[in-house]
């Protein structure tokens, strides 16, 4: 699955570069974003992160538009126990992660003064920066001793081992006109389909966003 996502991402991206020359230039949006993991399960407990980002648009006047960019996107998670191994358990595990996040998806815009604006595509997150943090404990066999354990417990800080995230995402938002300027408030969520892990615990990573975003004047396509 994340192998098609990946191959749909890159052919979405060069049509949209194959469509750029001197008389069509996308349209760019920037903004800023806060997040908040919706991880659902015993062992999870959902943070709040941060974001930013340029969204570009081809046929921006359209009503319906293609769109990519790139996106930095700060995710937070905490996990009770996490399984490192054998003989090794970490609890109170603090998992951070920078991502890199390239979009590739559609505009479509209802209604005649248009907007509302609802998008959906196709995404990959690319850790660039994961940290965990917590109490990592380790015990194994005491040869020496047939039947005790040796060992104990610390806190550690390390970096995580995650994969990248392939996904879809889906939002609604609405565009204020403000003079020259198109403010734009949008909520989305990212639902990331593999998992990332490369420990013995399961873990994911999906979000969901509140993006303020700004379409400044200057572009030669009209909002």
């Amino acid at each position: 699955m994340h192998r098609s996502l990946l191959f749909c991402s890159l052919f979405l991206w060069g049509i949209f570069l194959s469509a750029q020359d001197k008389n069509i230039w996308p349209t760019g949006e920037y903004f800023l974003s806060v997040n908040r993991t919706t991880l659902y399960d015993d062992n999870t407990e959902n943070r709040s992160g941060f974001g930013a980002g340029v969204n570009f648009f081809y046929n921006s006047d359209k009503r319906f538009s293609m769109l990519t960019g790139i996106e930095y996107n700060y995710t937070r998670q905490f996990k009770y126990e996490f399984e490192e191994g054998r003989w090794c358990q970490s609890s109170d595990w603090d998992i951070s992660m920078h991502l890199i996040s390239l979009p590739v998806g559609f505009r479509y815009r209802p209604g005649s003064r248009k907007k509302f604006l609802l998008e959906s595509g196709v995404f990959v997150d690319i850790p660039f920066k994961s940290t965990n943090t917590g109490e990592m404990c380790c015990y194994s066999p005491d040869f020496q001793n047939p039947g005790n354990m040796i060992g104990g417990c610390r806190q550690v800080t390390e970096s995580g081992r995650i994969s990248p995230g392939f996904g879809v995402y889906a939002g609604v938002g609405y565009r204020i006109p403000i003079s020259k300027v198109d403010l734009i408030l949008m909520p989305d969520y990212k639902f990331v389909i593999n998992r990332l892990d490369a420990h013995m615990e399961v873990m994911h990573n999906r979000y969901v966003r509140l993006k303020i975003k700004l379409k400044i004047p200057g572009s030669k396509q009209n909002m």
